[in-house]
């Protein structure tokens, strides 16, 4: 288990309001909810600084042609594992990315252009190894 440290931040009292309500609706503390966002932010900022990561990418996808096989070919390259679900008319692709920050925002980008997609948040970790 991490070692976990006390410290004291000062911030202002809407934002303590809106971590409360946020803390409470996931159920969670507010030290814990802090740490989401502090990891969050981190993830963040990988896309700014480089290095290697790792994170999940939601696509959905209206099948059209070969727009399916062109989503898979793109984010095979930096997938260790990915599941495609249908529903009705569409596909949801959810993949577990590995790889250099510059490769993975050069192939958000091209996903970004196929016809038909949406892509949802990239979560992305640092990784130190």
């Amino acid at each position: 288990m991490t070692e976990l440290v006390r410290f004291g931040i000062s911030i202002p009292k809407d934002l303590l309001e809106e971590l409360e309500r946020g803390a409470s609706a996931l159920g969670v503390s507010r030290s814990k909810l802090i740490e989401i966002a502090i990891r969050s932010f981190i993830g963040y900022l990988s896309l700014i600084e480089g290095g290697s990561s790792k994170g999940l990418m939601v696509l959905v996808i209206v099948h059209s042609g070969s727009s399916l096989q062109q989503l898979i070919e793109l984010v095979s390259s930096l997938t260790s594992s990915f599941c495609i679900s249908k529903e009705g008319k569409s596909y949801i692709i959810t993949a577990m990315l590995k790889g250099e920050i510059e490769k993975v925002k050069d192939v958000v980008e091209k996903v970004r252009k196929v016809k038909g997609t949406a892509i949802y948040p990239l979560l992305l970790g640092v990784s130190r190894d």
